[in-house]
């Protein structure tokens, strides 16, 4: 089984970098193990580990661990990390969208990472610098505070503080369209499933709605009275949700 798509964590924050992790149920752990200061790698599987059977290990894990093993591996930008998104299952590697407050979003090319063609460095104690498939500069050098995937993988959309979204050939590390019109910072943004239109919400206190094609918003949701800082689609794609400042949290029918 293919466990690459589907039991990996991805997270970042201030530290500036992106830290992939695997669940403790992941065949990975059955070569890697944090120890209890999460510093130091052990080989062997759960069993072997609370019974202090590993060579070298210094004590028992503690109980209380979290089930995520971190592998040796990251990603870094220049400023906080400020979201973190895997490509679609349907891609024919494994890549994660980055984006950061350094003005840039990242694409990382970690197929060979958790696909298992880097087995050798999982034994590191120092972690392993991983560097960009491609870099998404366009912003004006504003901080983007979200990125996210088209249904096919090939485009990649952005928010940031420069109060727009671009869409994004990620192959070619170009953007194709800038989403002009909201008033504040574009906080959050979602390609709707069939990635024919893309829904971005601001501190405006807006969340609009965009068509891919031509950039052109074809609706401006009014639902908040505060900044609007998280947006999805439901599985048809014909509802949004959205999340504020405001405390609430709205399903908006178009």
């Amino acid at each position: 089984k293919d466990y690459s798509t589907h039991f990996l964590l991805a997270e970042g924050g201030r530290s500036h970098k992106t830290i992939i992790s695997v669940p403790r149920a992941h065949p990975y752990s059955t070569a890697i193990v944090m120890g209890p200061t999460r510093k130091r790698a052990r080989i062997g599987n759960d069993d072997e580990c609370r019974e202090g059977k590993v060579a070298g290990a210094l004590s028992a894990p503690d109980p209380d661990l979290e089930p995520f093993v971190e592998l040796p591996f990251r990603g870094e930008h220049k400023k906080a990390v400020s979201a973190v998104s895997f490509a679609p299952i349907n891609t024919t590697r494994v890549l994660c969208a980055t984006s950061s407050a350094d003005g840039s979003a990242r694409i990382w090319d970690i197929d060979e990472v958790v696909n298992g063609g880097a087995k050798n460095t999982l034994e590191s104690e120092s972690p392993v610098q991983l560097q960009p498939k491609s870099v998404l500069y366009g912003h004006n050098g504003k901080g983007i505070n979200d990125v996210a995937w088209s249904s096919s993988g090939e485009y990649a959309a952005t928010a940031s503080d420069d109060r727009t979204g671009r869409i994004w050939d990620v192959e070619k590390s170009t953007a194709l369209i800038e989403l002009k019109g909201h008033k504040n910072f574009v906080f959050t943004c979602r390609f709707n499933p069939r990635s024919s239109l893309i829904a971005t919400g601001s501190f405006d206190e807006t969340v609009k709605l965009w068509d891919v094609r031509t950039g052109d918003c074809v609706s401006t949701i009014v639902a908040h009275s505060n900044p609007v800082t998280a947006v999805d689609f439901n599985t048809d794609g014909t509802c949004i949700a959205s999340g504020s400042y405001d405390g609430k949290r709205k399903i908006t029918r178009y």
